[in-house]
């Protein structure tokens, strides 16, 4: 799981990581699997449960680097607004910029315990 978090963090953005992940009405979420993600599932030998963790590997590794301008830093925030969680960025000595949290850690915690849902569309 812990590779397949860290080729998903290297290759995808955080919208796309956060493409399938639904709020629910009672404060929890759910990320919806497609044909893609089970396919994702088989290549990495992982079950949905430990799909949606690496998932979630994957936006934390990017919530925590480290980068070059805030230009970088605000894509990663802006995709992490939609679900209320507001980040904001700090400036380093050389310049680069790294995250914080400035609200929306519960949110955090209970996208962490998302549970796959496999979307099957019925075809007519």
């Amino acid at each position: 799981m812990q590779e397949f978090a860290e080729t998903c963090a290297d290759q995808n953005s955080t919208d796309e990581l956060l493409e399938g992940l639904e709020p629910l009405s009672d404060g929890s979420f759910r990320y919806l699997m497609n044909e893609a993600s089970l396919l994702d599932c088989i290549e990495w030998d992982l079950t949905p449960r430990e799909w949606v963790g690496g998932l979630n590997l994957a936006v934390l590794r990017q919530l925590t680097g480290t980068y070059a301008d805030w230009k970088s830093a605000e894509v990663i925030a802006r995709a992490l607004a939609r679900f209320g969680i507001e980040i904001d960025g700090e400036e380093a000595k050389d310049s680069t910029y790294t995250l914080i949290v400035t609200r929306g850690m519960k949110v955090l915690r209970k996208m962490a315990e998302a549970v796959p849902t496999v979307d099957v569309q019925q075809e007519n």
